[in-house]
């Protein structure tokens, strides 16, 4: 059964304020028709609350002031907010949602207008906020943020939205607070335009009018009597898990410390399978199908090319997912928060992905598993649980360096002239089917304004492995190929390599070897070459500068080597090296080895080698 929810603010000042209330007036200097409901619900005592970004307001030179700030509202237990709330009651205007069975689906149409507000003061310029509404913007789940005088300046983007059915509480949270082409344009400041600066979180509670109020009981006592489980039961999960990353729209600098800049996307993803997928918040409890609090786990990674040579930059830890909104679902979905229904979307905005992250090292790619509370053992404690009594969060991340588990990038490295830059993100979902669909890439352009980089898009958003971008596995040529290698039992992983003719009888070599989600580390790679033949300039790539954890090069009889010098320098999942050298020979195609680190074991890829003659039996 669906239902238009129409939601009216009655904060502190809306008795006073009621006779001014309208929705969509179109000029906030004409004084605006009453506000009529109808027989529409009303959502009670509504507060909406201003989040800014303090680490990336700093970095803009922008301060923030309040006035008519009134006592912080209750937050949303899985609300992410960035910095200190400043809360306002809302004034007697109106909105309406569409609510399918308890599921807010929409924000349909009309704003809210507020009693005080914040402003933003950027050297002599200032942007108050004091009046200001939150409006239904024209794209779907979108929020126009407008001042007093009618001017939209900020936007508010990917929000997660949740009903209490117990108490008719509706939460509005995690909403990205963007800066916009205007505002950009008012301070002189273009690289504020698009950049995430805050959060936005809108609580009311729902009134249900006597009429509807009885036709919901009526409804909910004739359910029973039609005989009928409702379609794909949020306790059904048989079918084919597959979730897909749709999109990637921002990705930006979320912190600066010395040199070093933190880099956060944003992720839109889709559940294109057949099997509902469990979305529990950790330490939520035991659930099925699995008996634990399973979710799936987003990283991160930036890359460059220049000069031929493809190399990872940067990578993320790991984003614990936590709630799916499931919008533009299929008919029939599951959509509570916990479970991702069938053909359902979700969001994760740049300030929540910007939230506390844990380490890659407790999560096993290709069983989707993570190590924590009673899994594997009792009492498995992990970044966020580390003491008892267990199963509960003890470590909210406050004592760490804003650095910490976050993809890092010099200035320098992203100041490299005629670089490719590459972002991508994943996905890592118990038994997904797919995996090459829940990962993604974009190139972009960095570009930095006083202390700020920005990174716009270059290119659209494409599924699949980054390393696809170097070298496109589909086109191969004499000198360019990319290859896959999958395990059932184990996972992926991919070797790309290049052969560039340099002139003189040189050939430059590089090879990336890409971990996807191959659960044994990898510990060496073995190239074989042609005997007699010269080896220069050898180079190797790991993404960090800790020269400690290098693999170490050798040149044997009949083949090149490098070697995982420790096992904390072994080749994890979701990571990239890079190796290089220049050869007096052409390549030819052959096998190159990789071994497991559990039981030493190889994994042989065909690739490019410089020699002739060379069969993968020369391989030691």
């Amino acid at each position: 059964m669906t239902r238009i929810f129409g939601f009216q603010a009655t904060g502190l000042a809306a008795t006073l304020l009621a006779a001014l209330a309208a929705c969509n007036a179109e000029s906030p200097l004409k004084e605006p028709p009453t506000c009529n409901l109808g027989e529409q619900e009303q959502l009670q005592n509504v507060v909406t609350s201003l989040a800014f970004d303090t680490k990336v307001l700093a970095d803009l030179g922008v301060t923030v002031q309040s006035t008519a700030a009134i006592q912080p509202a209750p937050q949303h237990a899985l609300s992410v907010l960035p910095g200190t709330p400043l809360s306002f009651d809302a004034a007697a205007e109106c909105m309406a949602v569409e609510v399918v069975d308890g599921h807010l689906k929409s924000f349909t149409s009309g704003k809210l207008k507020h009693t005080g507000g914040p402003t933003l003061s950027h050297g002599e310029a200032r942007l108050n906020l004091a009046g200001f509404e939150v409006r239904v913007g024209a794209e779907p789940r979108t929020f126009d943020i407008v001042t007093a005088a009618g001017e939209p300046l900020l936007r508010g983007k990917l929000p997660h939205y949740q009903v209490d059915p117990a108490t008719g509480i509706l939460d509005v949270f995690n909403v990205d607070i963007v800066a916009t082409p205007a505002l950009a344009a008012r301070w002189g400041v273009p690289h504020l335009s698009g950049l995430v600066i805050g959060a936005m979180t809108v609580r009311g509670k729902v009134s249900l009018p006597a009429a509807k109020a009885n036709a919901k009981a009526k409804a909910s006592a004739d359910a029973p009597a039609l005989g009928a489980a409702p379609l794909n039961a949020c306790d059904d999960f048989t079918g084919t898990v597959d979730v897909a990353l749709i999109a990637m729209d921002e990705i930006q600098q979320r912190a600066r410390l010395g040199d070093k800049v933190v880099i956060t996307p944003s992720a839109v993803l889709k559940n294109v399978g057949t099997a509902n997928v469990p979305w529990q918040a950790k330490f939520s409890g035991v659930f099925p199908p699995y008996n634990t609090d399973q979710h799936p786990f987003l990283v991160w990674a930036l890359y460059r090319e220049s000069g031929g040579i493809f190399e990872m930059l940067a990578r993320s830890d790991v984003k614990h997912a936590f709630l799916t909104i499931n919008s533009n679902c299929s008919p029939g979905a599951c959509t509570i928060g916990s479970v991702l229904g069938l053909g359902c979307e979700d969001v994760y905005g740049v300030t929540t992905n910007g939230n506390h992250l844990g380490p890659r090292s407790e999560i096993l790619p290709h069983a989707g598993t993570w190590a924590h509370c009673n899994f594997p053992a009792p009492n498995t404690p992990s970044h966020f649980d580390q003491a008892a009594p267990w199963c509960q969060q003890d470590n909210n991340g406050s004592t760490e360096s804003v650095l910490e588990h976050r993809a890092v990038a010099s200035d320098a490295e992203l100041s490299v002239a005629g670089a490719n830059y590459y972002f991508a993100s994943w996905y890592v979902v118990r038994d997904d089917v797919n995996i090459f669909n829940n990962m993604g890439w974009r190139r972009v352009i960095p570009s930095l304004s006083g202390t700020t980089w920005s990174f716009s898009p270059a290119t659209p958003f494409r599924q699949g492995s980054a390393v696809n971008a170097w070298v496109d596995p589909a086109a191969p040529t004499p000198n360019r190929l990319n290859v896959t290698h999958t395990d059932p039992t184990a996972g992926s992983v991919q070797v790309a390599a290049t052969a560039t003719d340099l002139g003189n009888g040189k050939f430059r070599y590089v090879y990336v070897v890409h971990n996807h989600d191959y659960d044994p580390k990898l510990t060496s790679l073995y190239i074989p070459t042609a005997e007699g033949i010269t080896i220069e300039q050898p180079k190797f790539s790991d993404g960090d500068e800790d020269l400690t954890n290098n693999w170490l090069f050798n040149v044997g009889i009949g083949q090149v080597a490098w070697t995982a010098i420790n096992p904390a320098a072994r080749l994890s999942w979701g990571s990239s090296l890079t190796f290089t050298f220049v050869s007096n020979i052409a390549p030819v195609r052959a096998a190159v080895r990789l071994t497991r680190s559990d039981n030493g074991g190889s994994v042989n890829l065909k690739s490019l080698v410089p020699g002739t003659g060379i069969r993968a039996t020369t391989l030691r």
